[in-house]
Formats: structure tokens, sequence, C-alpha cells
């Protein structure tokens, strides 16, 4: 039996939220045996521990924000999935702000964190929960499931198409562990598409949005001069998007999760199907 982990000392970074535009600053710290990972807004008094459960969520349009009472803290996903993929099961995030610090709009900043932190085996069994059978969010044309997965392992798909603005299919697969998410996921940004971003604004969204935390995409092309850093960047970053938002299961699951279309809304549908099965 595998035992749970923590990070072995405090780790800091600083930034700005992507969608709120506001400079915030993030301390990791080691947390308790069964605990989980919880967040803190150390900005405020009193500080209300905000669990990264499903029970939690609060506004999922176009990242997941995670609400207790009146206290948010937003963009929590792509620090979500860096900590489930490393395996660290207990976790305090104490944030000074109302959101996550972007980094370069990928996973990279809180990998490189948690490695500089190190990990620590605890005294407590980790407990793992295999999906018994076929779970299915829909929503028109999109879908996930869940289907059960001999082994232990979670296995992700992805499919995604934006045929309106002129990009092609993208898939990609991937059997989850620390150093695929290293290699293959934790780099990939996330996006936008300059012909969406009126409404996004309209919205009061992306005020910290730049070329330097996103990939922005005009008439099926690539503005960043950089360019991709994957042919697929864009569906890697789905899977990465997905990751997050299982982890607020709580729980590590075993399984196989195939998604067409889908986005944090549906995702967080799946999850809420998986966490009434739970025990």
């Amino acid at each position: 039996m595998e035992r749970e982990r923590t990070i072995a000392k405090p780790v800091s970074v600083s930034g700005i939220g992507l969608h709120s535009g506001a400079k915030t600053f993030l301390t990791l710290k080691p947390a308790t045996p069964g605990s989980g990972i919880t967040f803190f807004r150390s900005d405020l008094n009193p500080s209300l521990p905000i669990p990264a459960h499903i029970d939690y969520v609060g506004d999922a349009r176009l990242a997941t924000t995670l609400r207790r009472g009146e206290v948010e803290v937003a963009t929590v996903e792509h620090l979500l999935a860096a900590v489930y993929s490393l395996e660290v099961d207990n976790l305090e995030a104490w944030l000074e702000g109302p959101e996550v610090p972007s980094g370069d709009g990928s996973a990279r900043i809180f990998v490189d964190l948690i490695t500089a932190a190190g990990l620590k085996v605890q005294d407590r069994d980790r407990s793992i929960f295999s999906i018994p059978y076929p779970l299915e969010a829909i929503n028109h044309e999109a879908r996930i499931t869940a289907y059960p997965e001999p082994g232990g392992e979670l296995l992700l798909e992805f499919l995604i198409a934006y045929s309106r603005l002129k990009v092609p299919e993208q898939t990609f697969r991937i059997k989850l562990s620390p150093d695929h998410f290293r290699r293959e996921i934790a780099s990939a940004r996330t996006y936008g598409f300059l012909e969406d971003l009126s409404g996004l604004e309209a919205e009061g969204k992306g005020k910290g949005g730049s070329l330097e935390n996103a990939i922005l995409m005009s008439d099926g092309k690539v503005v960043n001069p950089e360019g991709l850093r994957f042919p697929e960047e864009l569906v890697r970053h789905k899977i990465l998007d997905l990751i997050g938002d299982l982890a607020l299961l709580g729980r590590r699951i075993s399984g196989r999760v195939v998604a067409q279309y889908s986005g944090h809304l549906l995702n967080h549908r799946l999850v809420r199907e998986i966490s009434k099965i739970m025990k």
C-alpha cells in the first residue's frame, strides 16, 4: 500500500492573476496526513480554510474558482493539476490575493515549486478510488465519460476542435504519472482567441492575460512569436485543466477518462457524479 505525501518545506512564488490582473503571492506549506489540499486567503482575517473539493466550486465558466461564503480563490486548476500529478496528497496553499499566480499560463511554475520543496512520505495509507462502472456527463456534442480501468492507473484522452475559428481537430492520450506529466502536459499553456477577446473583456475576465501567459490564436494561426511548444499544445492544456478538475474529488482515482469538447463546467458535472458513489 502506498503512503500519503506532503511537501518537505514551505515554498513561495509571486505573480499576477490571469483573469483578475491582481498581484498575488502564493505559499505552499506541508499539511498533516488525511487533511487533503486546502486553500487559505492570507490577506483576509479570518482566513477560513477552503478545501479543494467539488462541494466548494463556485464560478467555473472560464476557470475553476473555489468559494466558501463570500471568500474566493480563483483559477486553481493548474496548481491542482501539478499537485495531483506529482502525487502530493496533503498541502496548504496560502494565497495573498484573489487568484493563483498565472506563471506562463501552464503548470510549469507549480511543478518547479513542488520540486524545490521536495516530498515527504507520511504515516498514512493512500486511498485510491477505482471507477466501478461508466459514468458520463453530456451537453449537446460535448461529453466526458469515466470508465473502469484495471491496474490502478489513470488514463486520459481528449478531443477538441474549433471549426468556427479555423482550428482543426486535436487529440491526445496519456497515462498519468509524475514523469509523463512533467514531459507531456505541465508546459502546455492556456489559450484564447482574438475573435473572443471582446466578450472576455465584457465579462471582466482576462485582465492579466498577455502573450507571456497565454497562447493567442487569430484566424486559426498562433499570434505568439515563439509559436507552440507542442503541435497539439491546445488539447494538452485541456488535459491539464481536466486533471486539476479531477483533483476536486479529494482522492486519487483509477480509471479511464475520455473527453470530447469538454470544459470546466462539464468536467465538474462528471466529478460530482463520481463523488456521489465514492465511499
